[in-house]
């Protein structure tokens, strides 16, 4: 009988082996942040529901307060569930979306934080050997204890006046600390002494992170969305520095934003190429980032790639059109092959024809029966 320790082993090993392969198609057409979770008895205690994140992911990307965030299926369905800040757990929710998606022991989760308070959630089952990625399908809820989806809690119908839900034994109603001042999502809040706008060093997590042009906070949903404004982080994070820091004094608020927008648009476009034949707006954005760096954006970084790629793109093209071009006369060379074929094709056949009027008597066959029959 085999080890039931080893088959276990192995299960949890595919399990994870899928799990990372959903994170690596993620993090190559997306690039946002990612987190696995393997589920284990402790994410489905009675009195304790609860999905532990990692300390350093919510670190770097969780905002340092208690809040609501969404967890979305593969089917779209959201969930409001709510976060810890100080246990980098997710409790309130939790439950009602395990039950929905039929979660059990065993299962992985790849989260793919979307937004700053959103998690896109792809499962991979632990009983199930079929194959789950990134837009790979939706998978089917499976119901638990026969319950149904109408655990599902639908995010227009949740009527919390504390921006929290109760869940089981947890007590967040208590006031927080000082600590989670700057957790506030207001509009127009501003973190105690705003952050320089060269002095990058001191942004630490999303929340902490402001757009200033010429004094002016950009914090406008219309003008910059909230996605693209974290993708932006991002983009910044990766050079330790605010990239709009050295814009020509004058331009507006819109026009910054604007500009923010097709930067992060440009960079994001990049990293999604999967192949150089899709290249032919490489030359589109160098134009516009040029331009950009003209205003005094440090977008350097950006360029240097894209003229990498430009490069690269271009050899391949080079070498295409070279290997079409060897083709061509391949082909050419073929057409007059078989042209000089079909001529000995035919030949071929004129040949047999007179070989068998040969065998047959006829032609200088008969000639030679004449001469040898004629009398003395």
């Amino acid at each position: 009988m085999p080890d039931s320790s080893s088959a276990n082993a192995e299960i949890v090993g595919t399990v994870k082996t899928k799990a990372a392969k959903i994170e690596a198609d993620l993090k190559r057409t997306d690039g946002n942040p990612t987190l696995i979770r393997l589920l284990t008895p402790s994410n489905f205690t009675a009195r304790d529901y609860k999905l532990c994140l990692s300390r350093a992911f919510c670190g770097w990307y969780m905002p340092s307060a208690d809040k609501q965030v969404t967890l979305e299926g593969e089917d779209g369905k959201g969930f409001l569930v709510n976060f810890y800040w100080r246990d980098s757990r997710i409790r309130g929710g939790w439950r009602a979306f395990a039950s929905y998606h039929g979660l059990v022991v065993g299962d992985a989760l790849v989260l793919h934080l979307v937004s700053p308070l959103m998690f896109k959630v792809y499962i991979v089952r632990e009983n199930s050997s079929k194959e789950v990625g990134v837009n790979h399908g939706r998978l089917r809820s499976r119901t638990v204890n026969g319950e149904d989806g109408s655990l599902g809690v639908k995010l227009e119908e949740n009527d919390d006046r504390n921006g929290l839900m109760d869940d089981d034994n947890d007590n967040v109603g208590s006031e927080p600390d000082k600590g989670f001042q700057r957790g506030s999502d207001s509009k127009n809040s501003k973190l105690p002494g705003s952050i320089a706008d060269d002095d990058f060093d001191r942004v630490k997590r999303f929340e902490d992170f402001e757009i200033v042009a010429n004094g002016s906070v950009i914090d406008d949903e219309d003008q910059l969305p909230e996605l693209v404004k974290f993708k932006y982080y991002q983009l910044c994070r990766s050079q330790g520095s605010f990239l709009h820091q050295g814009l020509l004094e004058g331009l507006g608020a819109k026009i910054v934003a604007w500009m923010i927008d097709e930067v992060t648009s440009i960079a994001y476009a990049i990293r999604a190429l999967s192949s150089s034949s899709q290249s032919k707006d490489l030359e589109v954005w160098e134009k516009k980032l040029k331009g950009f760096e003209n205003l005094g954006m440090s977008v350097g970084f950006i360029l240097v790639r894209l003229r990498k790629l430009a490069c690269l793109a271009d050899q391949a093209t080079n070498r295409r059109a070279r290997l079409v071009e060897e083709r061509e006369a391949a082909e050419e060379e073929l057409r007059v092959l078989e042209k000089q074929v079909g001529k000995a094709k035919e030949r071929v056949e004129v040949l047999r024809g007179e070989i068998e009027s040969l065998n047959g008597g006829s032609g200088s066959d008969s000639e030679f029966v004449a001469l040898a029959n004629a009398p003395w």
